[in-house]
């Protein structure tokens, strides 16, 4: 199974899965001292030693500790991402201006390493942080290293048209489309039948309040008059994304069938936000889109196929973290 390449800051990921890397220095020890010098793999313009892959395996156990870093097969997939990202892109990316120490780049360092946290250390910064320990990674280089990754990302949107960019944007307002609305879920038609004429006789907001109480069945808005507030409309979906991006402004909207039942909706607000404002979120969704030409795996891929690398990996070898 290929091993994970890249999650996007713009995206809203259940998991994270980005490995990532520097080129970090070897222990005192001598196991470390030999690992400095123990080559790996080659490729057009350098060399990967032990220590390097040894760290960057680490890095990819902190951001998703779930990964299975133990056989060789993953170890060359490992490898070929760590060439083609930490140092052929990020050699580019340097070339081309984007520094990894910038100020935009360090403030989405903060922002992923608290999404870390949160969605992969259940929001304890404890856990977080014996994990980096047990793992001897400092502070400060999860930082660059994260950094370095931000700067390829930057990199790699720039490599986008502007054309295709604006076109992408087009194609999918719904990712840039801010709605606001109430909603009420309930398991059946006869049900939904019921609430849509209560609330078109009076679609107050205390009216939406009470029904919601007392009916709907969705846990995040049903204690809250079923509001949804400057939500985006691909968050939903593709019905209920259909009806907040179509329904009349203020008006109730007849019942509409989901995968988690059926739907009462009155949409109070709608804005596409202009594209000026969303160009870089349009540029990651691109990036992390499979579907895109643009896909930053599509573009780690190409960059793997052309630095001819050789992975030499011994069959007894073993990777720490």
């Amino acid at each position: 199974m290929r091993v994970p390449v890249y999650v996007s800051m713009s995206i809203l990921p259940v998991l994270i899965a980005l490995p990532l890397s520097g080129c970090g220095q070897g222990s005192s020890n001598k196991q470390g001292t030999s690992n400095k010098t123990t080559v790996v793999a080659t490729y057009k313009g350098g060399t990967v030693t032990k220590t390097a892959m040894d760290q960057y395996v680490k890095m990819l156990s902190l951001v998703n500790p779930q990964t299975n870093t133990s056989t060789n097969t993953v170890k060359t997939q490992i490898l070929q991402q760590y060439i083609a990202i930490d140092r052929i892109l990020a050699n580019k990316a340097a070339q081309a201006g984007f520094q990894s120490n910038s100020a935009s780049v360090q403030t989405t360092v903060s922002q992923f390493k608290s999404q870390v946290v949160q969605q992969v250390y259940n929001n304890s910064s404890q856990s977080f942080n014996q994990k980096m320990q047990s793992l001897n990674l400092s502070d400060s280089y999860v930082t660059n290293a994260i950094g370095k990754e931000f700067a390829v990302e930057q990199y790699a949107a720039s490599l986008i048209p502007q054309n295709d960019v604006n076109a992408y944007y087009k194609q999918h307002l719904s990712s840039f489309t801010l709605t606001t609305q109430h909603g009420i879920l309930v398991k059946t038609k006869a049900q939904a039948e019921k609430i849509y004429t209560m609330l078109q006789a009076n679609h107050s907001t205390a009216n939406w309040d009470k029904l919601a109480k007392q009916y709907s069945q969705d846990p995040g808005s049903k204690n809250n008059g079923g509001l949804y507030t400057n939500q985006p409309a691909s968050n939903w979906v593709p019905q209920y994304a259909q009806a907040v991006t179509t329904q009349p402004l203020g008006q109730v909207g007849k019942p509409f069938d989901t995968t988690y039942g059926w739907f009462v909706v009155e949409v109070l607000n709608r804005k596409i936000e202009p594209f000026a404002s969303v160009k870089s979120q349009v540029q990651n969704q691109m990036l992390s889109d499979p579907s895109s030409k643009y896909a930053f795996s599509n573009l780690v891929t190409q960059t793997e196929k052309q630095a001819d690398i050789k992975v030499t990996l011994p069959s007894s070898s073993s990777t720490s973290g």
